[in-house]
């Protein structure tokens, strides 16, 4: 077998680099470029028979450039540390590398687990990465922080049998905080190459994406899972738009729903509803364009909440409905916040 590197970036990850490396034995060396990791990361990494580079983060794509370029051999297997070679891509990548293929990169399936679960349908099996390549005929390019890679256009390339197992999340939340520094990095991306931050294919794209993975791509066979992942691939503004569009209604009818006798009739009820309800609809049509807006879902929401009080639910549970629902935009709000600010900061410093 041609010699071959194993190579991880890597930062705080001291739960699941052992198994990465683990899976990655077979080849000649293993390198692993930490981003100083506060954790027991490169501690670990060294326990596996890894070498461990200590480097700032400069960024995804030049990152991973900077770990091939460490490697000792020209063919090089990048996975990343919530990344496992399965034992039937091993044997793929040992019979590839022993034979007489003339191929300089090799793609194989991505198994993708989320939340615990293998996800098979609404375009997530097979994900398709170039993973096993020469070096010198390949390189990380694309946009950050979606690095692939790129073949010299001479190269020739081939597939792998075996999945590569992915386990993205350990938790929702985590995919929440993942997705937002993700889209804080594509806007910094957008700002350097002076794009706009909104166009029409924003809030029609979201929407279509929706119906191809959970309907035509059969995501709704995946259960809640299915229905999820296609609401937070993109900057999860289907969450934002439904609980604002909930707000929206919530203070619309909370007067009615208060059966007090304040403000139920008259004038006064016109009134306290536009007070009310203006803001919070600025405010809900501004995210709305910002996150590109998922109306199907939306929609689906506003229509769930409106026969609330069809299904038995007294005045009381309504309100706290609302009160929830509007704990969940100020968290929203205040995220949104920062994450501005952060991105204002760190160009505006760039300028000074």
């Amino acid at each position: 077998m041609r010699p071959v590197t194993g190579c991880i970036m890597a930062y705080n990850e001291e739960d699941r680099i052992g198994d990465a490396l683990d899976s990655l034995a077979f080849c000649s060396e293993r390198v692993v470029v930490d981003s100083h990791s506060s954790d027991r990361t490169r501690e670990i990494a060294r326990g596996h028979g890894a070498r461990v580079i200590e480097r700032d983060w400069p960024g995804h794509i030049e990152q991973m450039n900077f770990v091939i370029d460490q490697a000792r051999s020209d063919w090089v297997l990048c996975v990343d540390a919530d990344e496992r070679v399965t034992a039937e891509m091993r044997r793929s990548v040992i019979e590839a590398l022993s034979s007489d293929d003339s191929a300089d990169g090799f793609w194989v399936n991505r198994r993708n687990i989320y939340l615990g679960r293998w996800v098979r349908h609404g375009g997530w099996y097979p994900d398709r990465k170039i993973r096993l390549f020469r070096r010198s005929r390949g390189r990380y390019g694309g946009v950050n922080p979606h690095a692939v890679v790129c073949m010299a256009p001479e190269a020739r390339t081939s597939s792998l049998h075996g999945d590569l197992e992915h386990l993205p999340y350990r938790s929702l939340e985590e995919q929440i905080e993942t997705l937002n520094y993700y889209t804080t990095i594509t806007a910094g991306e957008m700002v350097l190459q002076a794009k706009s931050g909104f166009r029409l294919r924003q809030l029609l794209a979201p929407p279509g994406r929706f119906v191809k993975m959970f309907v035509l791509q059969r995501g709704f066979l995946d259960g809640w899972r299915g229905f999820l992942l296609p609401q937070l691939l993109r900057r999860y503004g289907p969450f934002v738009a439904s609980l604002l569009l909930a707000v929206v209604w919530a203070l619309w009818h909370l007067p009615i729903d208060i059966r007090s006798g304040f403000l139920v009739t008259g004038p006064g009820a016109v009134l306290i509803r536009i007070i009310w309800t203006i803001p919070v609809t600025i405010i809900f049509t501004w995210f709305y364009i910002r996150s590109g807006g998922n109306l199907l879902v939306a929609l689906f929401l506003h229509t769930s909440i409106n026969i609330l009080s069809d299904l038995g639910f007294s005045q009381y549970e309504r309100t706290a409905l609302f009160l929830f629902v509007l704990l969940a935009i100020a968290a929203i709000l205040i995220s949104a916040a920062s994450t501005t600010f952060r991105i204002a900061g760190k160009y505006q410093s760039k300028d000074d």
